[in-house]
């Protein structure tokens, strides 16, 4: 429990929850970022992060309902928060190079690194999986349910668990849309007969620990792991079903570390497109809920023609699930949400570089006031005119101007090798994001650590002054 004065943020309420859970090492900054709190107004569904700027006990007071409440959640999905080691990190160690470690010879060699990382993953894992967030197969659902069963009531039992045993709480381990289509006995059923015939031998664990990190492997290898959905309508793209790029299409939005996966609307959620924040040029949205994705022509690396799903920009019109409507609220948190998982990713990319040891020869010598933006990139002078068709009033993420500005440079430096020159802009843009980083959480700290400082000493001087007048000193 936290007792908090009416400006204590909400981004300071995240550092808060990080010490006393006792994440990252007792280094709550390297990691806060990537957290949120939620709002749960009715006390069942989440609903959007709360702003970190906002004041957290207005969003209290505001409450609308005696049954919600507020939720510590993971809002991007980070290799850093995954509580496991880096991939990098196990390539060094297995003297492999790191394009060619596949995702199982990882999962099976890296270590567990921070055990209340791991632990917040597996909650939050949990459910999305049994609300279908996450799309799983039969089998797939009947091995982690395994490892959830294991972990939940350790090991098995044949006299003890038996069918009737779970009953409703099959519901904890089976996703809602499994559970419609066989009924709840014919899938607890089917559940203990897997248990008896083929888990109980594989999942001889130590501890309940280990059932919840094979439960994690699991979903770290999910195509959507990480993923933050939006309905939308799509327009400007095309699939094999609909070539012409001007009919609408319903699809579902997939925001991730990995940049924006563009679904159709099966029950098996087919991919139709995916780009990774290299191909983002810019987005932005309207006040309407439209969200505009600017594409590249060319591959800006290989100088090779995308196909006709990648070009120009795609609109996309988001739709609010609850209220089955479009909504300009949601364009915000769309661009948000890209444009913090672009600022994560560098700063991942930083890290990654920091720990192989390598350096950044074009950023180096550039103080912490260094100007390093669009100006600074050889053949790209900074403007402010329009950088995609969206309509007028539509708003775009900072960074789309930086893309823009590299995508630019890229294209213009035609005597340097394409490689070579996309490798020297990222690292442009890396540096100048970390650099960023770097300034906004020292003025912050500095702030807070003066704030908090008076604060104190106000404190115990009115309680001196009072033990005083009531002669206890």
């Amino acid at each position: 429990m936290f007792l908090l004065e009416d400006a204590v943020l909400v981004r300071d309420v995240i550092v808060m929850v990080i010490e006393k859970l006792g994440i990252s090492e007792g280094n709550p900054l390297a990691v806060s970022p990537y957290f949120g709190i939620y709002e749960c107004p009715d006390g069942t569904t989440i609903g959007n992060a709360l702003a970190p700027e906002s004041a957290l006990v207005d969003t209290v007071q505001n409450f609308k309902s005696s049954m919600s409440k507020l939720l510590f959640m993971i809002r991007l999905y980070m290799p850093s928060l995954w509580g496991i080691e880096y991939r990098d990190v196990v390539a060094h160690r297995l003297d492999k190079p790191l394009a060619l470690l596949s995702s199982d010879v990882y999962l099976e060699a890296a270590e567990v690194s921070d055990e209340e990382l791991l632990r917040i993953q597996y909650i939050q894992a949990v459910y999305h999986v049994i609300t279908g967030q996450y799309h799983t197969t039969e089998a797939q659902i009947l091995k982690m349910s395994a490892f959830q069963f294991f972990y939940k009531f350790g090991a098995y039992k044949p006299n003890v668990h038996k069918m009737g045993f779970l009953g409703e709480r099959i519901v904890e381990f089976i996703p809602l849309r499994h559970l419609k289509e066989k009924g709840f006995e014919e899938w607890e059923q089917k559940f203990f007969a897997y248990i008896q015939d083929k888990a109980q031998y594989e999942c001889q664990f130590v501890s309940q620990s280990d059932a919840q990190r094979k439960f994690m492997d699991e979903i770290f290898r999910l195509d959507t792991y990480g993923s933050t959905f939006f309905k939308a309508t799509a327009v400007g793209l095309t699939t094999e079903q609909q070539s012409d790029d001007r009919v609408p299409i319903k699809v579902l939005l997939g925001v991730s570390y990995r940049g924006l996966d563009i679904y159709d609307k099966s029950v098996s959620r087919g991919l139709l497109a995916n780009f990774s924040f290299g191909e983002l040029l810019s987005w932005g949205y309207d006040a309407h809920g439209t969200v505009f994705v600017r594409l590249p022509n060319v591959d800006p690396v290989e100088g090779k023609p995308y196909n006709e799903a990648r070009k120009g920009t795609i609109e996309l019109t988001l739709i609010d699930t609850e209220a089955n409507e479009t909504t300009g609220a949601l364009g915000k948190i769309l661009c948000d949400l890209l444009t913090d998982y672009a600022i994560a990713f560098a700063r991942e990319s930083q890290l990654e570089d920091a720990r192989l040891g390598l350096t950044n020869s074009l950023t180096e010598n550039i103080g912490v006031n260094g100007d390093v933006g669009p100006d600074m990139i050889p053949g790209v002078s900074h403007h402010e005119e329009a950088i995609t068709s969206a309509p007028k009033g539509a708003v775009f993420s900072p960074r789309a101007e930086l893309d823009k500005a590299r995508a630019e440079a890229l294209q213009n430096r035609s005597k340097m090798n394409p490689f070579t020159a996309a490798v020297n802009i990222q690292k442009i843009f890396r540096g100048y994001i970390l650099r960023l980083s770097w300034i906004r959480e020292g003025c912050a700290e500095l702030i807070q650590s003066v704030w908090r400082g008076h604060h104190a000493r106000v404190l115990v001087s009115d309680m001196i002054a009072q033990m005083i007048e009531e002669d206890e000193v």
